[in-house]
């Protein structure tokens, strides 16, 4: 799939017309064969998704990072592990391929539970991604989570049993879930300090 990045600049910058856009994407030598977009679950409900099939969106992608409603709080996601299902539900109802973000070595959570976490992501009903991407929690500066670890709060895994534990996530992926992505600096930057730049 083609990243359309004059899409992307002219859909949220200039113009919401995106007849203009694909009528531009027509005539082009490069045509933009699918749109993804990542979001939240709480951005993800019918009001949105009449909105994005409007752009030609065929997959979603949406950050869930954990399956336990007590880290969803501790992290300050801003949203519930049901509204995840939810948005799951309306966006697979709608015909959108739904691909989700998730996240371990989450405070709070351990070893094992993370590895039953994952168990109940592939095993319940109420999530059944078609996609996954894997990305094992890093240290920010400026974050909570930041705060956390300079105080001795927050230990991520070591990067042997990180490594272990992701392939043993990796083993437990169903048939029908495909694997997008797996984080590739699990081993040489558990941290990263310097704060966000968006550009």
């Amino acid at each position: 799939m083609l990243v359309c990045s004059v899409m992307h600049i002219y859909v949220m910058w200039q113009s919401y017309n995106t007849l203009t856009f694909f009528r531009y994407s027509e005539r082009g030598k490069t045509k933009c064969i699918g749109i993804t977009i990542e979001t939240r679950p709480d951005y993800c409900l019918k009001k949105h998704l009449g909105q994005m099939l409007s752009y030609g969106c065929t997959r979603l992608e949406i950050g869930v990072q954990s399956v336990y409603e007590d880290v969803a709080r501790d992290t300050n996601r801003g949203h519930t592990v049901r509204a995840v299902c939810e948005s799951f539900q309306l966006a697979k109802d709608a015909g959108f391929k739904v691909v989700a973000h998730m996240m371990p070595d989450l405070p709070n959570v351990g070893l094992e539970r993370d590895i039953e976490g994952f168990v109940e992501f592939f095993e319940n009903p109420g999530f059944r991604a078609d996609g996954l991407k894997l990305y094992p929690t890093l240290v920010i500066r400026g974050t909570g989570l930041y705060e956390l670890w300079k105080t001795g709060r927050y230990k991520s895994y070591p990067p042997d049993m990180l490594v272990d534990l992701v392939a043993r996530i990796l083993a437990l992926v169903p048939p029908w879930t495909r694997v997008y992505r797996v984080q590739r600096c699990v081993i040489s930057c558990p941290f990263h300090c310097e704060p966000f730049l968006p550009f």
